[in-house]
């Protein structure tokens, strides 16, 4: 029995190990790349901070939102969006797929509203606070075609006690349409990250 539970301890160590190489931080800067094989080629500002990326790849792996469906690096089946605070707006950037369409070639609106929630909770968890969707609102302005990239962006607007008031926008990088807004009520747990 001591014999099972520790092989169990050690492939989950390998897995973590193999799972921590896998997982590559983005940055604003990082940019799609022609590598020949599909993978990105590395930006000058991804080589010169290789450790700060080892770094961010063990923090994520330790995040209790390692799963999560929007930003969670261990989900496979995720959008795998990666959010940063500056200064104050939590950022990220997202290229709709083939796979996110509703219909007629447009971006199905619950990823965008996954998005948009996201972006909003974000700002508090980078700000290091756990938080969940108590109520939200969100205004679609224009249609997305899939392969259209846009920017993400969220910023805390008001707090009373453990309620956060967030607001996010998805804008369409190439000409900064408001594509969708949302206003968003989060409770903050306390004590908990």
């Amino acid at each position: 029995m001591k014999r099972a539970r520790e092989a169990g301890r050690a492939a989950s160590s390998a897995d973590g190990v193999d799972a921590a190489r896998t997982v590559r931080p983005r940055s604003s800067a990082d940019s799609r790349g022609e590598a020949g094989d599909g993978r990105s080629a590395p930006t000058p500002n991804a080589l010169a901070s290789s450790e700060n990326a080892l770094a961010l790849s063990a923090n994520a792996l330790a995040s209790s939102a390692n799963g999560c469906f929007v930003c969670g690096p261990a989900n496979a089946a995720g959008l795998q969006v990666r959010f940063r605070l500056d200064g104050e707006v939590c950022r990220a950037v997202f290229t709709p797929a083939s796979h996110h369409v509703g219909y007629d070639g447009v971006t199905h609106g619950g990823i965008l509203f996954s998005l948009l929630d996201d972006v909003m909770a974000n700002t508090i968890f980078l700000g290091g606070e756990r938080c969940y969707t108590a109520k939200a609102e969100v205004r679609y302005r224009q249609a997305l075609e899939v392969g259209t990239p846009v920017r993400l962006e969220g910023v805390l607007r008001r707090r009373k006690g453990r309620l956060a008031i967030c607001e996010g926008r998805v804008v369409r990088q190439q000409d900064d349409v408001v594509i969708a807004e949302a206003t968003g009520s989060f409770m903050i747990e306390p004590g908990r990250r």
